[in-house]
């Protein structure tokens, strides 16, 4: 992946048929040696579909208190774990990596963290705390819910789930033009100045406290219907 990368601990055993792998303390580093993303523990079992496809699959993927770096620099360039996000006429240049992920029966994240760094506005590193999260792929229905915990003076915690489906004839699982489902999100208590700071509204606010809860249908990646249950305080 062209990063340097350090596993303190490899373990190997069987769950059932299938084989199990475990790693602990992994680090990988950015391109300046940096660690951007910590992964003190990670657990795999082996899906023996790998030999079908001859690629790696796996029954179930879990990773343990991760700690993600994700930036932006001064010139609007993203990168998350280091890696710079490319995009080519507002897709991914290179999706092999979600193509991946969208392979997994199961991929879960427990008490996570994400920190945020935007050196384009110049803002404090923002951190998301307990961030846990489980994403079911079943051929082609993708299943995933997100909680996780903002500073307390921006939000109460974040609830996001979503269930979808891809057409039978789709050539990509990343290709979300072939997607259709329902997209669910709750965000409670949330000081709308301070967000504003870290993601601007197409508006501006003073004060004010809001509640939001969303309900989005897409059908073949296009919004079909949106429904939104919205509470303003103190505006």
């Amino acid at each position: 992946i062209g990063r340097q990368i350090k596993i303190a601990q490899l373990q190997a055993s069987w769950q059932g048929f299938n084989p199990r792998i475990a790693l602990r303390d992994v680090v990988i580093y950015d391109q300046n040696a940096k660690p951007a993303l910590s992964l003190p523990e990670i657990n795999t079992t082996l899906s023996w579909w790998s030999i079908v496809v001859l690629d790696a699959r796996f029954a179930s993927v879990e990773l343990v208190r991760p700690d993600l770096q994700v930036s932006r620099n001064k010139s609007g360039v993203i990168q998350v774990a280091g890696f710079p996000l490319q995009f080519t006429d507002g897709k991914a240049a290179n999706d092999a990596g979600l193509n991946w992920v969208l392979a997994q029966h199961e991929i879960s994240i427990r008490e996570g963290q994400v920190t945020w760094d935007d050196q384009l506005r110049a803002q404090p590193a923002l951190q998301l705390s307990s961030v846990n999260f489980v994403l079911n792929n079943h051929w082609h229905q993708h299943q995933f819910a997100l909680r996780a915990v903002p500073p307390a003076r921006l939000a109460s915690p974040i609830d996001v789930r979503g269930k979808f489906q891809q057409s039978v004839f789709a050539l990509k699982k990343s290709d979300l033009s072939t997607w259709s489902g329902e997209l669910y999100s709750d965000l409670n208590k949330a000081d709308l100045p301070a967000i504003h700071q870290y993601f601007p509204f197409p508006f501006q606010l003073n004060k004010g406290i809001g509640s939001v809860r969303s309900w989005t249908k897409l059908e073949r990646g296009r919004l079909a219907d949106f429904t939104a249950d919205l509470h303003l305080q103190d505006v």
